[in-house]
């Protein structure tokens, strides 16, 4: 699409956060409110997408984006920056980076937008040498979630679906019981979120900004059954994720408690699994499954959710971007831990293709 080599010194590794959430939700003021804390001397670039004509969220950013303040924005309006192959985002993102080579970048989809094609442009070759994409950030509206989440609104749960963190925004507007609801809702989500949180006007900690996608946080697990001290503590998850990861191997996790066993696995981001192979292994388990739930990849920005049990398997469309994983769950009497040895040669025989990714240069 275009080369970055003709730059004087090329750009690379630039944080990139993702903000995203429903129409309304707040992200504009989310953005203000972070730019507030912008440590001094970095120069942050603001890409809003709105699906109108007229842009209104620049116009609201324009106060904050001066020479003085190191802020600039750019609009793309008119149709949401998801779509038509992604060209006027592709456009309007090498143009701010060419000409303000900024320290930082922020990106606002706009509500009605789904979020995954737009990670899959920020990963795209054009741009994964160049940007650096932290943790996707979805913001909840506490007025509007439960309608939009019981309604099954496609994007909506994409939007949902596709982040690492969740801020339950606007917590000023309800009680403390409908905020504790909300945080018990996201702490229960699959996949599992590294971060659920309240604010109010969008401030929150600016700290959860450096958080990065894939195994460097410990995602947010709540049920024992996921993993328990001695398969994965929160200490090491993230450890044994990388070391798995580096030597191009799953990391198995095991949990159990009184009555049931699990066997958690995360696969490297690469790998493309056969989705016949899949379902198959999962309709005549070597162990007796309770429960499956598991994202994959199956192809080029293909991603499936499976959630059931051998008797029942349904499919959809995922937004996850971040790895493949399964969660089996069986009965803790018939199964011992050393069938996870046996699952995972299962499970290693559904991959089809295991894509050697370069390593950065030291």
């Amino acid at each position: 699409f275009f080369s970055w080599r003709t730059m004087a010194k090329p750009l690379r590794d630039i944080p990139t956060h993702v903000i995203t959430g429903s129409l309304g939700v707040g992200k504009t003021t989310t953005i203000l409110s972070q730019l507030e804390s912008k440590p001094k001397g970095e120069r942050w670039a603001v890409l809003v997408n709105e699906f109108g004509q007229v842009g209104l969220d620049g116009a609201l950013l324009e106060p904050a984006s001066t020479t003085e303040s190191g802020v600039t924005h750019r609009e793309v309006v008119g149709g949401c920056i998801c779509c038509a192959m992604g060209v006027p985002f592709k456009v309007a993102l090498t143009q701010m980076l060419r000409k303000e080579r900024p320290d930082r970048v922020v990106i606002e989809p706009t509500g009605l937008g789904h979020p995954a094609q737009i990670l899959d442009h920020l990963q795209s070759p054009d741009f994964k040498k160049v940007l650096q994409l932290k943790a996707v950030i979805t913001l909840i509206d506490p007025l509007a979630h439960w309608d939009l989440w019981n309604e099954g609104n496609e994007t909506y749960r994409d939007q949902i679906n596709v982040a690492d963190i969740v801020v339950i925004n606007k917590v000023d507007l309800v009680d403390e019981a409908e905020v504790q609801r909300l945080m018990a809702w996201g702490q229960e989500l699959f996949p599992m979120k590294q971060k659920v949180v309240s604010a109010e006007k969008g401030k929150f900690d600016p700290e959860l900004l450096l958080h990065s996608r894939g195994a460097e946080y410990t995602p947010l697990f709540t049920c024992n059954l996921v993993f328990t001290p001695e398969g994965a503590s929160k200490g090491n998850f993230a450890e044994k994720v990388r070391t798995a990861f580096a030597e191009q191997q799953p990391a198995l996790f095991i949990g159990s408690d009184t009555v049931n066993r699990s066997f958690g696995f995360v696969f490297p981001p690469e790998w493309v699994f056969d989705i016949a192979a899949l379902r198959a292994l999962l309709a005549d388990a070597p162990v007796p499954l309770v429960r499956a739930k598991g994202c994959f990849k199956i192809g080029p920005n293909r991603y499936v959710a499976l959630n059931g049990n051998p008797q029942h398997m349904e499919e959809a469309p995922s937004v996850w971007r971040q790895d493949s994983r399964v969660m089996l769950i069986c009965k803790s009497n018939a199964v011992e831990e050393s069938a996870g040895e046996e699952l995972q040669t299962r499970l290693l025989a559904t991959v089809v293709d295991k894509p050697v990714v370069d390593k950065p240069s030291s």
